[in-house]
């Protein structure tokens, strides 16, 4: 069987001929979307991926067991090209690649030709489709009838791009690690179809992705199975979900985020060079800057979706406002003193040099924080792709070696 991975120049798609066998029938794309929408569901999540044999080490027991047990479809997932990934309207473009192969019953005595001249009603299909593809720009769908391990298998073959729902965890940002997903859901309960990963590892190609100035794109692909109940139809579906990672790259938020923020909390200091008697210069001063940082965090808010929750960059804006805010209220507490010249300049350099002390400490933590929880992310994800690449490659070494007995 012919490697389905990298396909570059995607109007010259063709679909890879599986052996001198096999037989490939096209259907279009209307006939394998999902009629009824996607619809909401009510998640349960599995203790893990199960490991499933594949359909040629299956035994045949005859139609009766087949049939009491549910049909496993097996699915394998390229991300041929990924673009366009939006933070703030959490959605991104993506063309994938996928193999569905599964046994059933209806195929048990069947011949290539003969699954070739069946029509695409008399087909049995697992009736897949994605929940959380929002604007499908095209799909090509290509059947092929496998009987060279001598248990025929059905194999389908999909090629799809579109626009794609991601709900993005920010809770890191700006140096976050997102999952770019897919997510597959048969409309058939659990008790029919089961979804499960291929033995086959799913590849991605890194040299497509269009958004490296913003993002770094990992090189393993993630399949998770789950079981949810559909709400609509209360039924146990299976589901199989895909996912690539990406990592954000941090640089322009520092630059524009983290390096503005601090210069604007240590212009504050300044306002010690004025006498601790000038209140009204000093309180002015230090609320131009406080102004200046409320601006800047609503600016900084307006690249991030509504969310309820705090980001890292939230928590570094939100301190630096709060400081200056302090600091405005500590200078209208020293005009208490402002007839005692005395020891209202002791206070200040009491105040000068416990603002300092703070400030130094709170950017000191706020760095140890940020470094062990984000890059903590990045390390478990780079240490799966190094298991995931060498996995790969060993399976690539096994499928060279069998290509070069036959």
């Amino acid at each position: 069987m012919q490697d389905f991975r990298k396909v570059k120049n995607v109007s010259s798609y063709e679909a890879p001929v599986l052996n001198q066998d096999a037989v490939t029938v096209t259907r279009s794309a209307e006939s394998h979307s999902n009629p009824s929408g996607n619809p909401e569901h009510k998640h349960f999540q599995s203790n893990g991926v199960a490991k499933f044999k594949s359909p040629a080490k299956m035994q045949s027991n005859g139609d009766s067991e087949l049939s009491k047990s549910p049909t496993r479809v097996f699915i394998k997932v390229d991300f041929v090209k990924i673009s366009d990934i939006d933070t703030k309207s959490q959605k991104f473009i993506a063309e994938i690649s996928v193999r569905e192969r599964w046994t059933h019953p209806s195929v048990a005595n069947m011949t290539p030709l003969d699954f070739a001249q069946l029509e695409a009603q008399q087909r049995w299909d697992p009736k897949l489709y994605i929940s959380n593809l929002e604007d499908k720009k095209s799909d090509e769908v290509v059947w092929s009838l496998d009987v060279s391990s001598g248990v025929p298998t059905v194999y389908l073959f999909r090629r799809l791009k579109g626009t794609f729902f991601e709900n993005m965890e920010l809770m890191d940002f700006p140096n976050d690690v997102q999952d770019i997903s897919v997510t597959f859901i048969s409309e058939k309960p659990s008790s029919e179809v089961l979804l499960c990963p291929d033995e086959e590892l799913g590849i991605i190609d890194v040299e497509t992705f269009q958004d490296s100035q913003e993002w770094h794109l990992f090189q393993h692909v993630k399949l998770k199975h789950n079981v949810m109940l559909s709400r609509q139809s209360q039924i146990m579906q299976s589901t199989l979900t895909a996912s690539a990672r990406v990592s954000r790259k941090m640089k322009f938020f520092f630059y524009n985020a983290y390096l503005v923020m601090f210069f604007i909390t240590g212009l504050s200091f300044t306002g010690f060079c004025i006498a601790p008697v000038d209140v009204k210069f000093r309180i002015g001063g230090t609320l131009t800057l406080l102004l200046t940082s409320v601006a800047f965090k609503i600016a900084v808010s307006n690249t991030l979706p509504t969310i309820s929750y705090l980001t890292k960059l939230d928590v570094y804006v939100l301190m630096g406002v709060s400081y200056l805010s302090s600091k405005t209220a500590l200078f209208a507490f020293i005009s208490i003193w402002k007839d005692d010249a005395d020891t209202a300049k002791k206070i200040d350099q009491w105040l000068l040099i416990s603002l300092g002390i703070l400030q130094a400490l709170w950017q000191t933590l706020y760095v140890a924080v940020f470094y062990f929880t984000t890059f903590r992310e990045k390390k478990k994800t780079q240490k799966e792709e190094e298991i995931y690449l060498r996995e790969l490659q060993q399976q690539r070494d096994s499928l060279n070696q069998k290509v070069a007995i036959l």
